[in-house]
């Protein structure tokens, strides 16, 4: 019984789900820097406050400070949770080599779009002087999102020899 609900389950895990790690990377960076940001001018103009000038005031910016280098992290431990998400739930996928095509396909076109995405995220950080600032205060960001299209195309890759090596793996067994 157990086993034929699970069958039953829409079940996700494969090339199509890089489509997700794309867009939830991507928006979350651009929400970050611009959060970022526009903290940063915000702070700008509460140091120029003397009700601002104050241990208490300079304590709460210290770690917010802290806290805005942190996204840098975070960013990627929310690449790496993601693809480990679709690679544990795409084991639970039955594949067959039919499919390889397809999925191959569709790898191109998540590549197509990935490199669509690092695109606006160059053109946005390029165009404006103040997220631009942001950005180049982060390390692992900028690098994540210049390298995305080589990123996905990887993971897609690894992806699928898994996915269909899996079925491989279960015949021999068998």
């Amino acid at each position: 019984m157990g086993d034929k609900m699970v069958q039953n389950m829409n079940k996700k895990g494969q090339v199509p789900d890089l489509f997700m790690i794309i867009v939830m990377i991507t928006l979350f960076v651009i929400t970050t820097i611009t959060m970022v940001t526009f903290y940063n001018s915000i702070t700008d103009s509460w140091s120029s406050n003397p009700a601002f000038d104050n241990q208490w005031a300079d304590d709460v910016q210290t770690d917010a400070e802290q806290l805005n280098q942190n996204y840098d992290y975070l960013v990627l431990f929310i690449l790496i949770g993601l693809t480990i998400l679709t690679v544990v739930l795409g084991l639970n996928i039955r594949s067959h080599p039919v499919f390889f095509f397809i999925s191959l396909l569709l790898l191109v076109i998540v590549v197509i779009v990935s490199a669509i995405f690092s695109d606006v995220y160059t053109q946005l950080v390029t165009t404006t002087p103040d997220i631009a600032t942001t950005a180049n205060t982060y390390t692992i960001i900028p690098f994540i999102m210049n390298h995305l299209p080589m990123l996905i195309f990887f993971l897609g890759v690894f992806i699928m020899i898994l996915f269909y090596a899996k079925e491989r793996f279960v015949e021999d067994i068998g």
